[in-house]
């Protein structure tokens, strides 16, 4: 900025990367500020259709996901695809990011259906022989998305086939303590919970994920916190709930100081948390937190 001025395209470009930094690390209201501004000035400077100003856009999408404006995002990408269509085709790599993220948004809003089939559908595309420009990163990502999609359709043999397929993959690719080998086992584990042969290795696996978690990207990640619910819920499933109960309190407070007092996610897992109040014989307290809850997310 100091030798080439605040709007110069290389800085706005510098902006993107510092912005998508911090919502991986998980200051999202940060990201988000950050990002809309760069795009706000990067629409003005360099016009609508500019790559740079169409990377920004999918920023702005993910932030919006990020801090639980499911409904903006989704409005936002759908948008950002028929640009990205127009100025590089259908089957560029950048435009099939951007299918990826409306998919995410399909799910976020509860539209499983059509989340699966987009998810397949840019999986496909990008596994494609003849499609360049796609890095293994992206081919995981778009994998692990589209078996927490078959899981949320209510397909859990297939989402587990599908997850053990997609971790593989990322152990052999991009190495087994990589966080979307770690996110890809995560939603793994979530699978083999919803069948009843599969708690077990569920159990082992959420706890792996935790513990590499925890030492990796530290308590307060986000994706720290995703691994403790998943263990929270396999170990109420096992008959572990005292032992779940206490990562539970201690998780759900810290929700709030990482997604904000009125995400979505906050409100999720106290659901998660009065479950297991209710099956410790705390019925006041679990009554409580669900009725504070459901009115959080209503």
């Amino acid at each position: 900025t100091k030798s080439s001025g605040p709007d110069d395209p290389a800085v706005l470009d510098a902006r993107r990367h510092l912005g998508n930094a911090l919502r991986e690390l998980g200051p999202y209201s940060a990201a988000y500020e950050l990002n809309e501004t760069t795009l706000s000035r990067s629409q003005e400077i360099l016009g609508e259709q500019n790559p740079l100003t169409l990377t920004l856009r999918n920023s702005v999408g993910a932030d919006l996901r990020a801090r639980g404006d499911f409904k903006e995002a989704r409005e936002l990408d759908q948008t950002t695809l028929e640009l990205h269509q127009a100025v590089f085709g259908a089957r560029d790599p950048q435009t099939l990011r951007v299918m990826n993220n409306l998919a995410l948004d399909h799910g976020l809003n509860s539209d499983y259906v059509a989340a699966k089939e987009l998810h397949q559908r840019v999986f496909l595309l990008q596994s494609d022989a003849a499609t360049t420009g796609v890095s293994p990163n992206e081919v995981l990502n778009s994998w692990m998305s589209l078996a927490r999609a078959v899981r949320l359709c209510g397909n859990f043999t297939e989402a587990r086939d599908v997850g053990e397929d997609a971790r593989d993959f990322g152990r052999e690719r991009l190495g087994a303590e990589h966080y979307l080998t770690l996110r890809a086992m995560n939603d793994l584990s979530i699978a083999l919970r919803r069948i009843p042969n599969g708690h077990e290795e569920a159990l082992e696996l959420a706890q792996e994920v935790y513990d590499l978690s925890m030492r990796l990207l530290g308590e307060k990640h986000p994706d720290t916190m995703a691994a403790a619910i998943s263990l929270i819920n396999i170990q109420r499933v096992v008959g572990q709930a005292h032992q779940a109960l206490e990562l539970a309190e201690s998780t759900v407070a810290d929700y709030p100081s990482v997604y904000g007092p009125g995400h979505p996610y906050n409100y999720g897992c106290a659901g998660n948390l009065a479950l297991l109040r209710r099956l410790t014989g705390d019925l006041d307290g679990a009554r409580q937190l669900n009725e504070s809850a459901l009115a959080g997310l209503d």
